[in-house]
């Protein structure tokens, strides 16, 4: 399986690389940077604000949780104990293709910011989908990023889409424990404190 998947990173290396040049360069470079997101995140809060001003502190609340527990799964264990053959951390391109077995050891497996970014994205569109029709767009922020740390050579296709799955396997496991959050706080509230604020 990890044979397949390294064919699948050296098939897509060169395509990728060659896009970090000129315009599309420059469009990668832009995308690439989390600061330059930060009108989307605005637009994000407003959303959640427009569609669940009642429960947008919650929501907040559980973005906060998701990117915890994202950064802490991909940098505090993964990468400690997943140490992937990275393809994008050998500078000549051209060594690539002329011996394949030129590889440097790296720890970028998995791609954190594909899980943060993921988990996120699921969770939202699992939260507004059903008043915001347009919130899907939402996964564009995530693909363009990602898109763009494979181009500037910070991560490989596997990465990002092991990432993209984990990410959005939590993004659903958030909503889940959203949608049941005051049960489990009565549980709580009755089993470690011996009363419930919930009636």
């Amino acid at each position: 399986m990890f044979t397949i998947f390294c064919k699948l990173d050296k098939k897509y290396l060169v395509f990728l690389h060659s896009l970090n040049h000129g315009i599309l360069g420059d469009f990668f470079h832009i995308v690439g940077q989390d600061e330059n997101w930060f009108p989307l995140y605005l637009i994000i809060l407003f959303l959640i604000f427009k569609y669940e001003k009642k429960n947008l502190v919650h929501i907040v609340i559980f973005i906060g949780v998701l990117l915890f527990v994202s950064d802490q799964i991909t940098s505090g264990y993964l990468k400690h104990f997943l140490v992937k053959l990275n393809l994008y951390s050998v500078v000549d391109l051209n060594d690539i293709m002329q011996n394949v077995g030129s590889y440097v050891k790296k720890i970028g497996f998995v791609s954190s910011h594909a899980v943060k970014f993921f988990s996120v994205s699921t969770f939202l569109n699992c939260v507004l989908s059903r008043k915001c029709k347009k919130i899907p767009l939402l996964f564009i922020w995530p693909i363009l990023f990602n898109l763009s740390q494979c181009v500037l050579r910070i991560h490989t296709i596997n990465d990002v889409c092991s990432g993209a799955v984990i990410g959005c396997g939590l993004g659903a496991i958030g909503y889940f424990l959203y949608k049941r959050r005051n049960t489990i706080i009565r549980r709580v509230l009755k089993n470690f404190v011996g009363t419930s604020l919930f009636k």
